[in-house]
């Protein structure tokens, strides 16, 4: 799918947000503006790989006033950046004692005989007729970090690395051979912790050439907005650290001389990228790719190895302004009562006759979706474009702890599950187990139609252990049945294409085919009785005799030399 707009078009559909461009070019390079046409304008934004887009490295320390829930409202006393010479962080055995609450964020380097924790370790690819391709680490490239820092291992601080390209020949795309792989891991020491816990791993694989020039870093010093109202600081408004809207930047990632930029992924290969954490990572995991697989694997020095393999799917994208007054009413209702400040880009504090704002979709839970629906019929349930994608992240472990049927799943050592979809939104927590229906449910959204007018269909992917599946539904080890169905916004359930099976430990579950815009992909999974005890009630049994010796068989026949009594 591209985005064509023509030169005398572009002046029109600017107040439309559509692309200002009159050259073609490749969806994965579409960006949204990011200033409304006029003050009275809001806008909206599904924001794709918003997280790792230009992500770069961060470690800072902060010092919360002593107020109930301070990190809540941001009741920020102190910040100190670490990773600079000037830096006022304190070591990692005194944060505890001096009340100071530490947050990183770093970006993985590629595995070498130096460095073999907290960084990634291969990138292979199979193409469609099953030929297999290693990457080779290209020493040309290295995204740009310069709030990079020295780690501590005893604590959970990993040093942090930068992006970095795999060269693979045998797999060529629009843009050339290169690869881009941003991978990334953030925690947090809360005061009551002795070190760095519940890790969030996340990464993304992008097709990219590389445009030479001078590139500025697109980061934003760690510091705390305030708000200002009637020339009066009221409470903090944000804490920014590490970047600065990367979502809507031309590169991918960045050096100082370099930018790599994104081009369609190969739909029919499959990625499968491998990781060393240095620390436990959380057993359930979501993303955008198809034909999942994935395991953990502790390594001998206490890290974890991911490894997670897929193929890319198309996840369109929606965007729009709209003037104030011809919003509908439900937007209007969802926006007088939100918190304020709103949040986003632009004004966007109150939400009054020049919101002059454009939000974005920057999470996916049940608040987030709901946003998202209320814009799509402002958007004729069309997308903008409709960029490949592959990438995949970890649930943490204090978010897992809260769904349905966490004890079964929430200290697993291994993956527990893996959900992947190519929906715009969905809820980014293992499916909800429905007690009512004995179903676990997923929810989904995305905009009916492409940028082209055709139809949108979706795909859907779950791989659960078997054995946490079992403790969910409380079954034994006999064979585990399953269906899947799509429910529609109205409660009508719709076929569509659907797959199931157990094997190797694992119960897979795939719908394919069906239409948005925020179906509940429902998986019902039921067990009937052991075989082995229905074939306890058929057997029977004879008597053989030779001579005076009696032999009681259940094979059917006598033995040679005996007959049946």
């Amino acid at each position: 799918m591209k985005v064509r707009v023509s030169a005398l078009a572009a002046l029109l559909l600017l107040a439309l947000a559509l692309p200002g461009f009159a050259a073609t070019i490749p969806d994965e390079q579409y960006t949204f503006p990011t200033s409304p046409p006029t003050p009275e304008y809001m806008g909206y934004a599904s924001s794709n790989f918003h997280e790792v887009r230009m992500a770069t490295s961060y470690y800072a320390q902060v010092k919360y006033k002593d107020i109930p829930n301070a990190e809540e409202l941001q009741a920020i006393e102190e910040i100190y950046e670490c990773g600079k010479p000037e830096s006022r962080c304190v070591p990692e055995s005194e944060m505890s004692a001096k009340k100071l609450v530490g947050y990183y964020e770093t970006i993985l380097g590629p595995c070498s005989t130096t460095v073999k924790n907290s960084c990634v370790d291969s990138l292979v690819v199979t193409n469609k007729d099953g030929k297999k391709f290693t990457g080779t680490v290209d020493e040309t490239f290295r995204s740009y970090n310069p709030q990079g820092f020295t780690g501590n291992r005893e604590y959970g601080l990993p040093t942090s690395g930068n992006s970095f390209l795999y060269d693979i020949p045998g797999l060529p795309h629009a843009g050339g051979t290169k690869y881009l792989v941003v991978a990334k891991v953030e925690s947090r020491k809360l005061i009551s912790e002795s070190r760095f816990s519940d890790i969030m791993f996340q990464s993304a694989i992008f097709a990219v050439s590389l445009e030479n020039g001078k590139f500025d870093p697109n980061i934003a010093p760690t510091d705390l907005t305030l708000e200002v109202i009637n020339g009066k600081k009221t409470r903090p408004e944000v804490l920014r650290m590490g970047k600065n809207h990367p979502h809507i930047a031309k590169c991918v990632q960045q050096s100082q001389t370099q930018c790599a930029i994104p081009h369609p992924l190969p739909l029919n290969a499959t990625f499968t990228l491998t990781a060393n954490i240095d620390a436990k990572v959380q057993g359930w995991l979501h993303g955008r790719f198809s034909d999942a697989a994935a395991t953990l694997k502790s390594l001998p020095d206490g890290s974890t190895q991911i490894q997670v393999s897929g193929k890319p799917v198309i996840v369109p994208m929606i965007g729009k302004y709209v003037k104030r007054s011809e919003m509908s009413k439900a937007l209007i209702d969802f926006y007088t009562a939100a918190p304020k400040p709103l949040g986003g880009v632009g004004t966007c504090r109150d939400f009054d006759d020049k919101p002059n704002c454009l939000r974005q979709q920057l999470t996916f839970g049940e608040g987030a979706m709901r946003e998202f629906l209320l814009w799509l019929p402002e958007m004729d349930d069309k997308a903008v474009s409709a960029p490949t994608q592959w990438s995949v992240r970890a649930i943490p472990k204090n978010f897992t702890a809260m769904s349905n049927g966490a004890s079964c799943y929430v200290n697993n050592p291994s993956v527990s599950g893996i959900v992947t979809t190519n929906a715009t939104s969905y809820i980014a927590m293992p499916p909800t187990f429905n007690s009512a229906t004995q179903t676990l449910d997923y929810k989904v959204a995305a905009a009916h139609y492409l940028p082209d007018g055709k139809e949108f269909f979706g795909t859907y992917d779950l791989l659960i252990d078997s054995k946490v599946a079992r403790c969910i539904y409380g079954f034994t080890d006999a064979p585990i049945q399953a269906t899947v169905s799509i429910v529609t916004s109205d409660g009508v359930e719709k076929a569509t294409t659907t797959s199931v099976k157990e094997q190797n430990g694992w119960l897979s579950l795939s719908a394919k085919g069906f239409t948005f815009s925020n179906p509940v992909l429902r998986v019902k999974l039921t067990q009937s009785q052991p075989l082995v005890e229905a074939k306890k009630t058929t057997v029977k049994s004879i008597n053989c005799v030779k001579g005076k010796t009696v032999k009681r068989v259940t094979t059917g026949t006598c033995p040679k030399g005996f007959k049946r009594k």
